[in-house]
């Protein structure tokens, strides 16, 4: 691959932690760093890629060469899918498959749900290398023609970007409680006759239809 100049390297003391020492690459991608005897841990960064670490073990006076690789990042969303009862008012489901492409975990993904581009929730989550997970959202539906995206972020400067964000256009319909009750029918209690008369202190029960004349489904509805 190309040389990463300006890449910085740090070394840690493998037991305590401590920091020992720390440079950054040349214009070539070269560093040079002198340690005593000891065991340490490198951790190799730049702005844009993924930090990459590795084990160094120090015996004795010699000079040791250890190549590194820098990863940029890529996240991508696929498959967006909305729930089909598109009703004002009604909670509405959002998924969508979030993919990490390259083969390196990726920590602190966050994405986001966005309707008509008002923020209406925000995750975050880890994926490993080449890995992917299902992510749900739901929001309550408001009349009109509406946007919905997905929006996916990570704190490295990724690959490609054009394949962070997944939306689609729906139309929500207006919510309308347009019912009819009728074939309303008296039954006389205990005979249960139907009867046009109740007198005062008849028992009876009455029955009835509700009819919704809209095309939407409705819910909950009561009768009193």
């Amino acid at each position: 691959g190309n040389a990463i100049n300006e890449a910085y390297i740090t070394i840690n003391d493998r037991q305590t932690g401590n920091l020992i020492n720390n440079t950054k690459s040349d214009s070539n991608g070269n560093y040079n760093i002198r340690l005593i005897e000891g065991n340490y841990t490198a951790k190799i960064s730049k702005n844009g890629y993924v930090e990459n670490y590795f084990e160094i073990q120090i015996d004795g006076q010699s000079d040791i060469k250890q190549n590194i690789t820098l990863y940029k990042p890529d996240v991508a969303l696929q498959n967006l899918v909305i729930s089909k009862n598109l009703v004002e008012g009604q909670n509405i489901s959002i998924s969508a498959i979030l993919l990490n492409t390259e083969g390196y975990d990726l920590n602190l993904i966050t994405y986001e749900l966005y309707v008509n581009n008002n923020l209406k929730g925000s995750r975050t989550t880890n994926l490993s290398g080449h890995s992917s997970k299902a992510i749900n959202f739901n929001f309550i539906a408001e009349s009109g023609e509406q946007t919905i995206k997905i929006k996916a972020n990570i704190p490295e400067q990724e690959i490609n970007t054009a394949n962070n964000i997944i939306e689609k256009k729906v139309t929500i319909e207006s919510f309308s409680n347009n019912i009819l009750l009728d074939n309303i029918i008296i039954y006389n209690v205990p005979y249960f006759n139907t009867t046009n008369i109740v007198n005062k202190g008849d028992k009876f029960v009455i029955s009835t239809s509700v009819r919704n004349l809209e095309f939407s489904p409705l819910y909950n509805v009561e009768a009193n």
